[in-house]
């Protein structure tokens, strides 16, 4: 079957994996230390970002990264995203940094930016899915911050769920999918912005973000005017072997139907979808912003900006949702500001995308 996935490594009973608290405003350095020595010795640790969390190995440890493919169940021909604490460590991971790079990592570093670079020799295949590059960032997220530069190496770092899920954003949902699986998880609360960091690709004529998210594409065009966004099926042979996540395989999904309805008419939309469902005996779980209540069993109500608010709630919502409900309404937002990595992630967790006018 095409991109069928591995199966997830079952939960070892002889595993105990250790879960430490930290405050993120008051990083205890001391907390960390153990997590650090663990992945020195090839181990695998979750930990928390600004994005969302992820599930950490040393880069330069095959076997540990080989580890991350099969605690996740994810194809080893998704390349992992590479983080780093200071840029001495992209000098590891990077052959050249362009000008268009370095005017971005000014602007952007850290924060929620992968930049795809031309690859350095020494980073193992397993990280790039054999592939002549690699994608970096630097995260802001002081938890993390503190543990990839205790680790003194560059972590090499996925999501910190099990392949197909919503991606966590706070530490009960690592602990979810990971307990008894991985050595160590960091729950450091929730993340600030809820879906991961966007991945630009250089090199070509305009920058292209090959996935969108926490750095929008308005922010991006800021400092490069030209960047655009890239659109599916126009490089067959790029998505064949994407350089980044998220371009080749069902993501984000939760287990139940998950509809997206998007359009001028999606809230009179969702209020018919939801009567139907109710009526037919379903349970009906809601992501909304526009809407105040609505007879289901679980409305989500998304507060504040829609759009960093929607980025915000998304998997959160969609997890806290799944096995309590039948099915998941998600109301669509504007492709605009982080709306643009809202959509991007809903519209993949969708079995059916429905535009109301």
């Amino acid at each position: 079957m095409a991109n069928e996935l591995p199966k997830v490594k079952p939960i070892d009973p002889y595993l105990t994996t250790i879960i430490v608290k930290i405050d993120r405003d008051n990083v205890d350095s001391k907390l960390i230390t153990p997590a650090a020595k663990i992945i020195q010795q090839g181990g695998l640790v979750c930990f928390p970002t600004e994005t969302v969390y992820g599930l950490g190995a040393d880069v330069f440890q095959p076997n540990a990264i080989n580890q991350i493919f099969k605690v996740k169940g994810r194809p080893n021909d998704n390349p992992l995203i590479c983080h780093i604490s200071d840029i001495e460590m992209l000098n590891k991971l990077a052959a050249h940094v362009s000008e268009d790079a370095h005017k971005l990592i000014k602007r952007f570093w850290p924060g929620a930016l992968t930049i795809i670079f031309p690859r350095n020799e020494t980073v193992p295949n397993e990280v790039t899915a054999g592939l002549n590059t690699v994608g970096v960032r630097m995260p802001s997220h002081p938890i993390a911050y503190e543990f990839i530069k205790q680790c003194k190496t560059p972590i090499a770092a996925p999501s910190a769920n099990l392949s197909t899920k919503p991606s966590p954003t706070i530490g009960r949902h690592c602990i979810d999918d990971l307990n008894g699986r991985i050595e160590m998880i960091i729950d450091g609360g929730a993340c600030d912005i809820g879906v991961e960091s966007t991945v630009l690709l250089l090199g070509n004529e305009h920058p292209t973000i090959l996935r969108p998210g926490g750095v929008t594409l308005e922010m991006l065009r800021e400092v490069i005017p030209s960047t655009q966004v890239y659109k599916m099926s126009t490089n067959l042979s790029l998505e064949a072997k994407p350089p980044t996540p998220g371009m080749k395989y069902r993501h984000y999904a939760p287990s139940v139907d998950t509809i997206v309805i998007t359009g001028d008419k999606r809230s009179e939309k969702l209020i018919e979808l939801c009567h139907e469902y109710m009526k037919s005996g379903k349970r009906v779980g809601v992501v909304c912003w526009s809407l105040e209540s609505l007879n289901c069993t679980l409305f989500m109500k998304v507060t504040g900006d829609r759009y960093k608010g929607m980025a915000h709630a998304l998997f959160t919502d969609m997890r806290d949702l799944d096995g309590k409900v039948d099915i998941i309404l998600i109301e669509g937002v504007q492709e605009i500001k982080e709306g643009l990595a809202v959509m991007n992630r809903a519209k993949k967790a969708a079995v059916k995308v429905i535009e109301a006018n």
